[in-house]
């Protein structure tokens, strides 16, 4: 059960099956089903998937999907419907805007040769506006309303950010993990990554046949990630991202290239290679080129090992520094600093940070506490 403003109150229940042929579990199907209420919207909506896993060598899979369901316009979904829950509830924050998605799928991966991935999506989708339904909250606060769906235009409760519409969607992905090893079995085959080098994944987007032709476009990306074992100093962790739209000017917000952004103050991620912690959820979306940087080096015990008293705790340090830049905009940057592996005994799921954002003449600092337990809840 969770809240949101467009659906008020809403109960899911979430059914699977798993099949394996044999007894060395080679091919797998598997079959998906989700179904939502919204209680104040008064809505069911269903979406399912079936899937078959040929073999455990290349893994070749095809997949079917389908259905209806309240998509966020970022498909990373930022903010987690339990997070969402307490932050409107209690804090009179709706940061979750979605749209309304009927689609069908159909979706093919394998490992062509060691190291390589490819994958390829081919769907249908229908896109409609959605609206708020509800207001109910816990606490008044007399200095806060709900801002309405639509993000570029959070005080217009009638407005949409696009054209209700339908369109067909590609998507084209290759992963490398070069240097990579594996263990060959009669049955499996089981990858050993090599951590001297980075992980490369290259991708292609098209939409088109759009029933509003201004929402056909290209996109193309490229993201390389890697995480280095610095031995008693520790590990170095990065993720940097980069892209360019064609004919991109006038689509559809969802097509959009979104930032994982947070406005919550509450992180959820085991690091912070994927995340902007003071950005804003939607305001640098966009459709032209940019550049995405993260990095983050975990110390483990080599900084505050060495401290009397603090040694003591098993606490890690931790810094980070994160880039944002688009096309016709100033860059955005952060600059983290914190500690990991907050807890005691066996229960250390917290992380503290402080938090500082640059942009332009402009400079916010906030702390930030990572709860990664809430990612085990949703």
């Amino acid at each position: 059960m969770s809240f949101n403003t467009i659906l008020g109150m809403s109960l899911q229940g979430n059914f699977c099956y798993r099949q394996w042929s044999d007894e060395h579990f080679v091919s797998l199907l598997q079959a998906g089903l989700t179904v939502n209420y919204g209680v104040a919207e008064e809505k069911l909506r269903m979406y399912g998937h079936i899937s078959k896993r040929f073999n455990r060598t290349n893994r070749r899979t095809i997949q079917l999907s389908g259905g209806s369901k309240l998509e966020q316009f970022n498909s990373d979904n930022p903010i987690s419907p339990m997070l969402n829950s307490i932050t409107s509830l209690y804090f009179k924050r709706n940061h979750l805007k979605a749209y309304q998605l009927y689609f069908a799928r159909i979706s093919y991966s394998e490992e062509v040769v060691n190291g390589l991935k490819i994958s390829a999506q081919l769907g249908y989708e229908k896109r409609q506006s959605v609206f708020n339904h509800s207001h109910r909250y816990f606490i008044a606060w007399e200095d806060r309303e709900y801002t309405s769906n639509n993000p570029l235009l959070p005080l217009h409760h009638l407005s949409s950010p696009f054209i209700d519409h339908h369109i067909v969607k590609f998507h084209l992905q290759g992963e490398i993990n070069f240097g990579q090893k594996y263990l060959s079995y009669p049955y499996a085959r089981f990858t050993i990554p090599n951590h001297r080098f980075p992980t490369l994944t290259l991708a292609y987007e098209k939409g088109m046949g759009a029933t509003e032709k201004q929402y056909n476009y290209d996109q193309f990306k490229i993201a390389v990630k890697q995480e280095v074992n610095m031995r008693n100093k520790g590990a170095f962790n990065y993720h940097l991202k980069a892209g360019t739209f064609i004919n991109g000017e006038n689509i559809a917000f969802m097509d959009y290239q979104h930032f994982n952004g947070n406005q919550t103050r509450i992180g959820t991620a085991a690091n912070y290679t994927q995340v902007f912690n003071l950005l804003p959820y939607y305001q640098w979306s966009t459709n032209a080129s940019y550049f995405e940087g993260h990095i983050e080096h975990d110390f483990k015990g080599y900084i505050l090992g060495k401290v009397p008293l603090l040694n003591k705790l098993n606490y890690n340090l931790v810094v980070g520094a994160h880039l944002l830049s688009t096309q016709n905009r100033k860059p955005y940057s952060e600059l983290s600093v914190g500690m990991d592996n907050v807890g005691f005994g066996k229960f250390r799921f917290f992380r503290i940070d402080y938090v500082h954002s640059f942009y332009e003449n402009h400079h916010h600092g906030a702390f930030i506490f990572g709860l990664k337990f809430l990612q085990l809840l949703d």
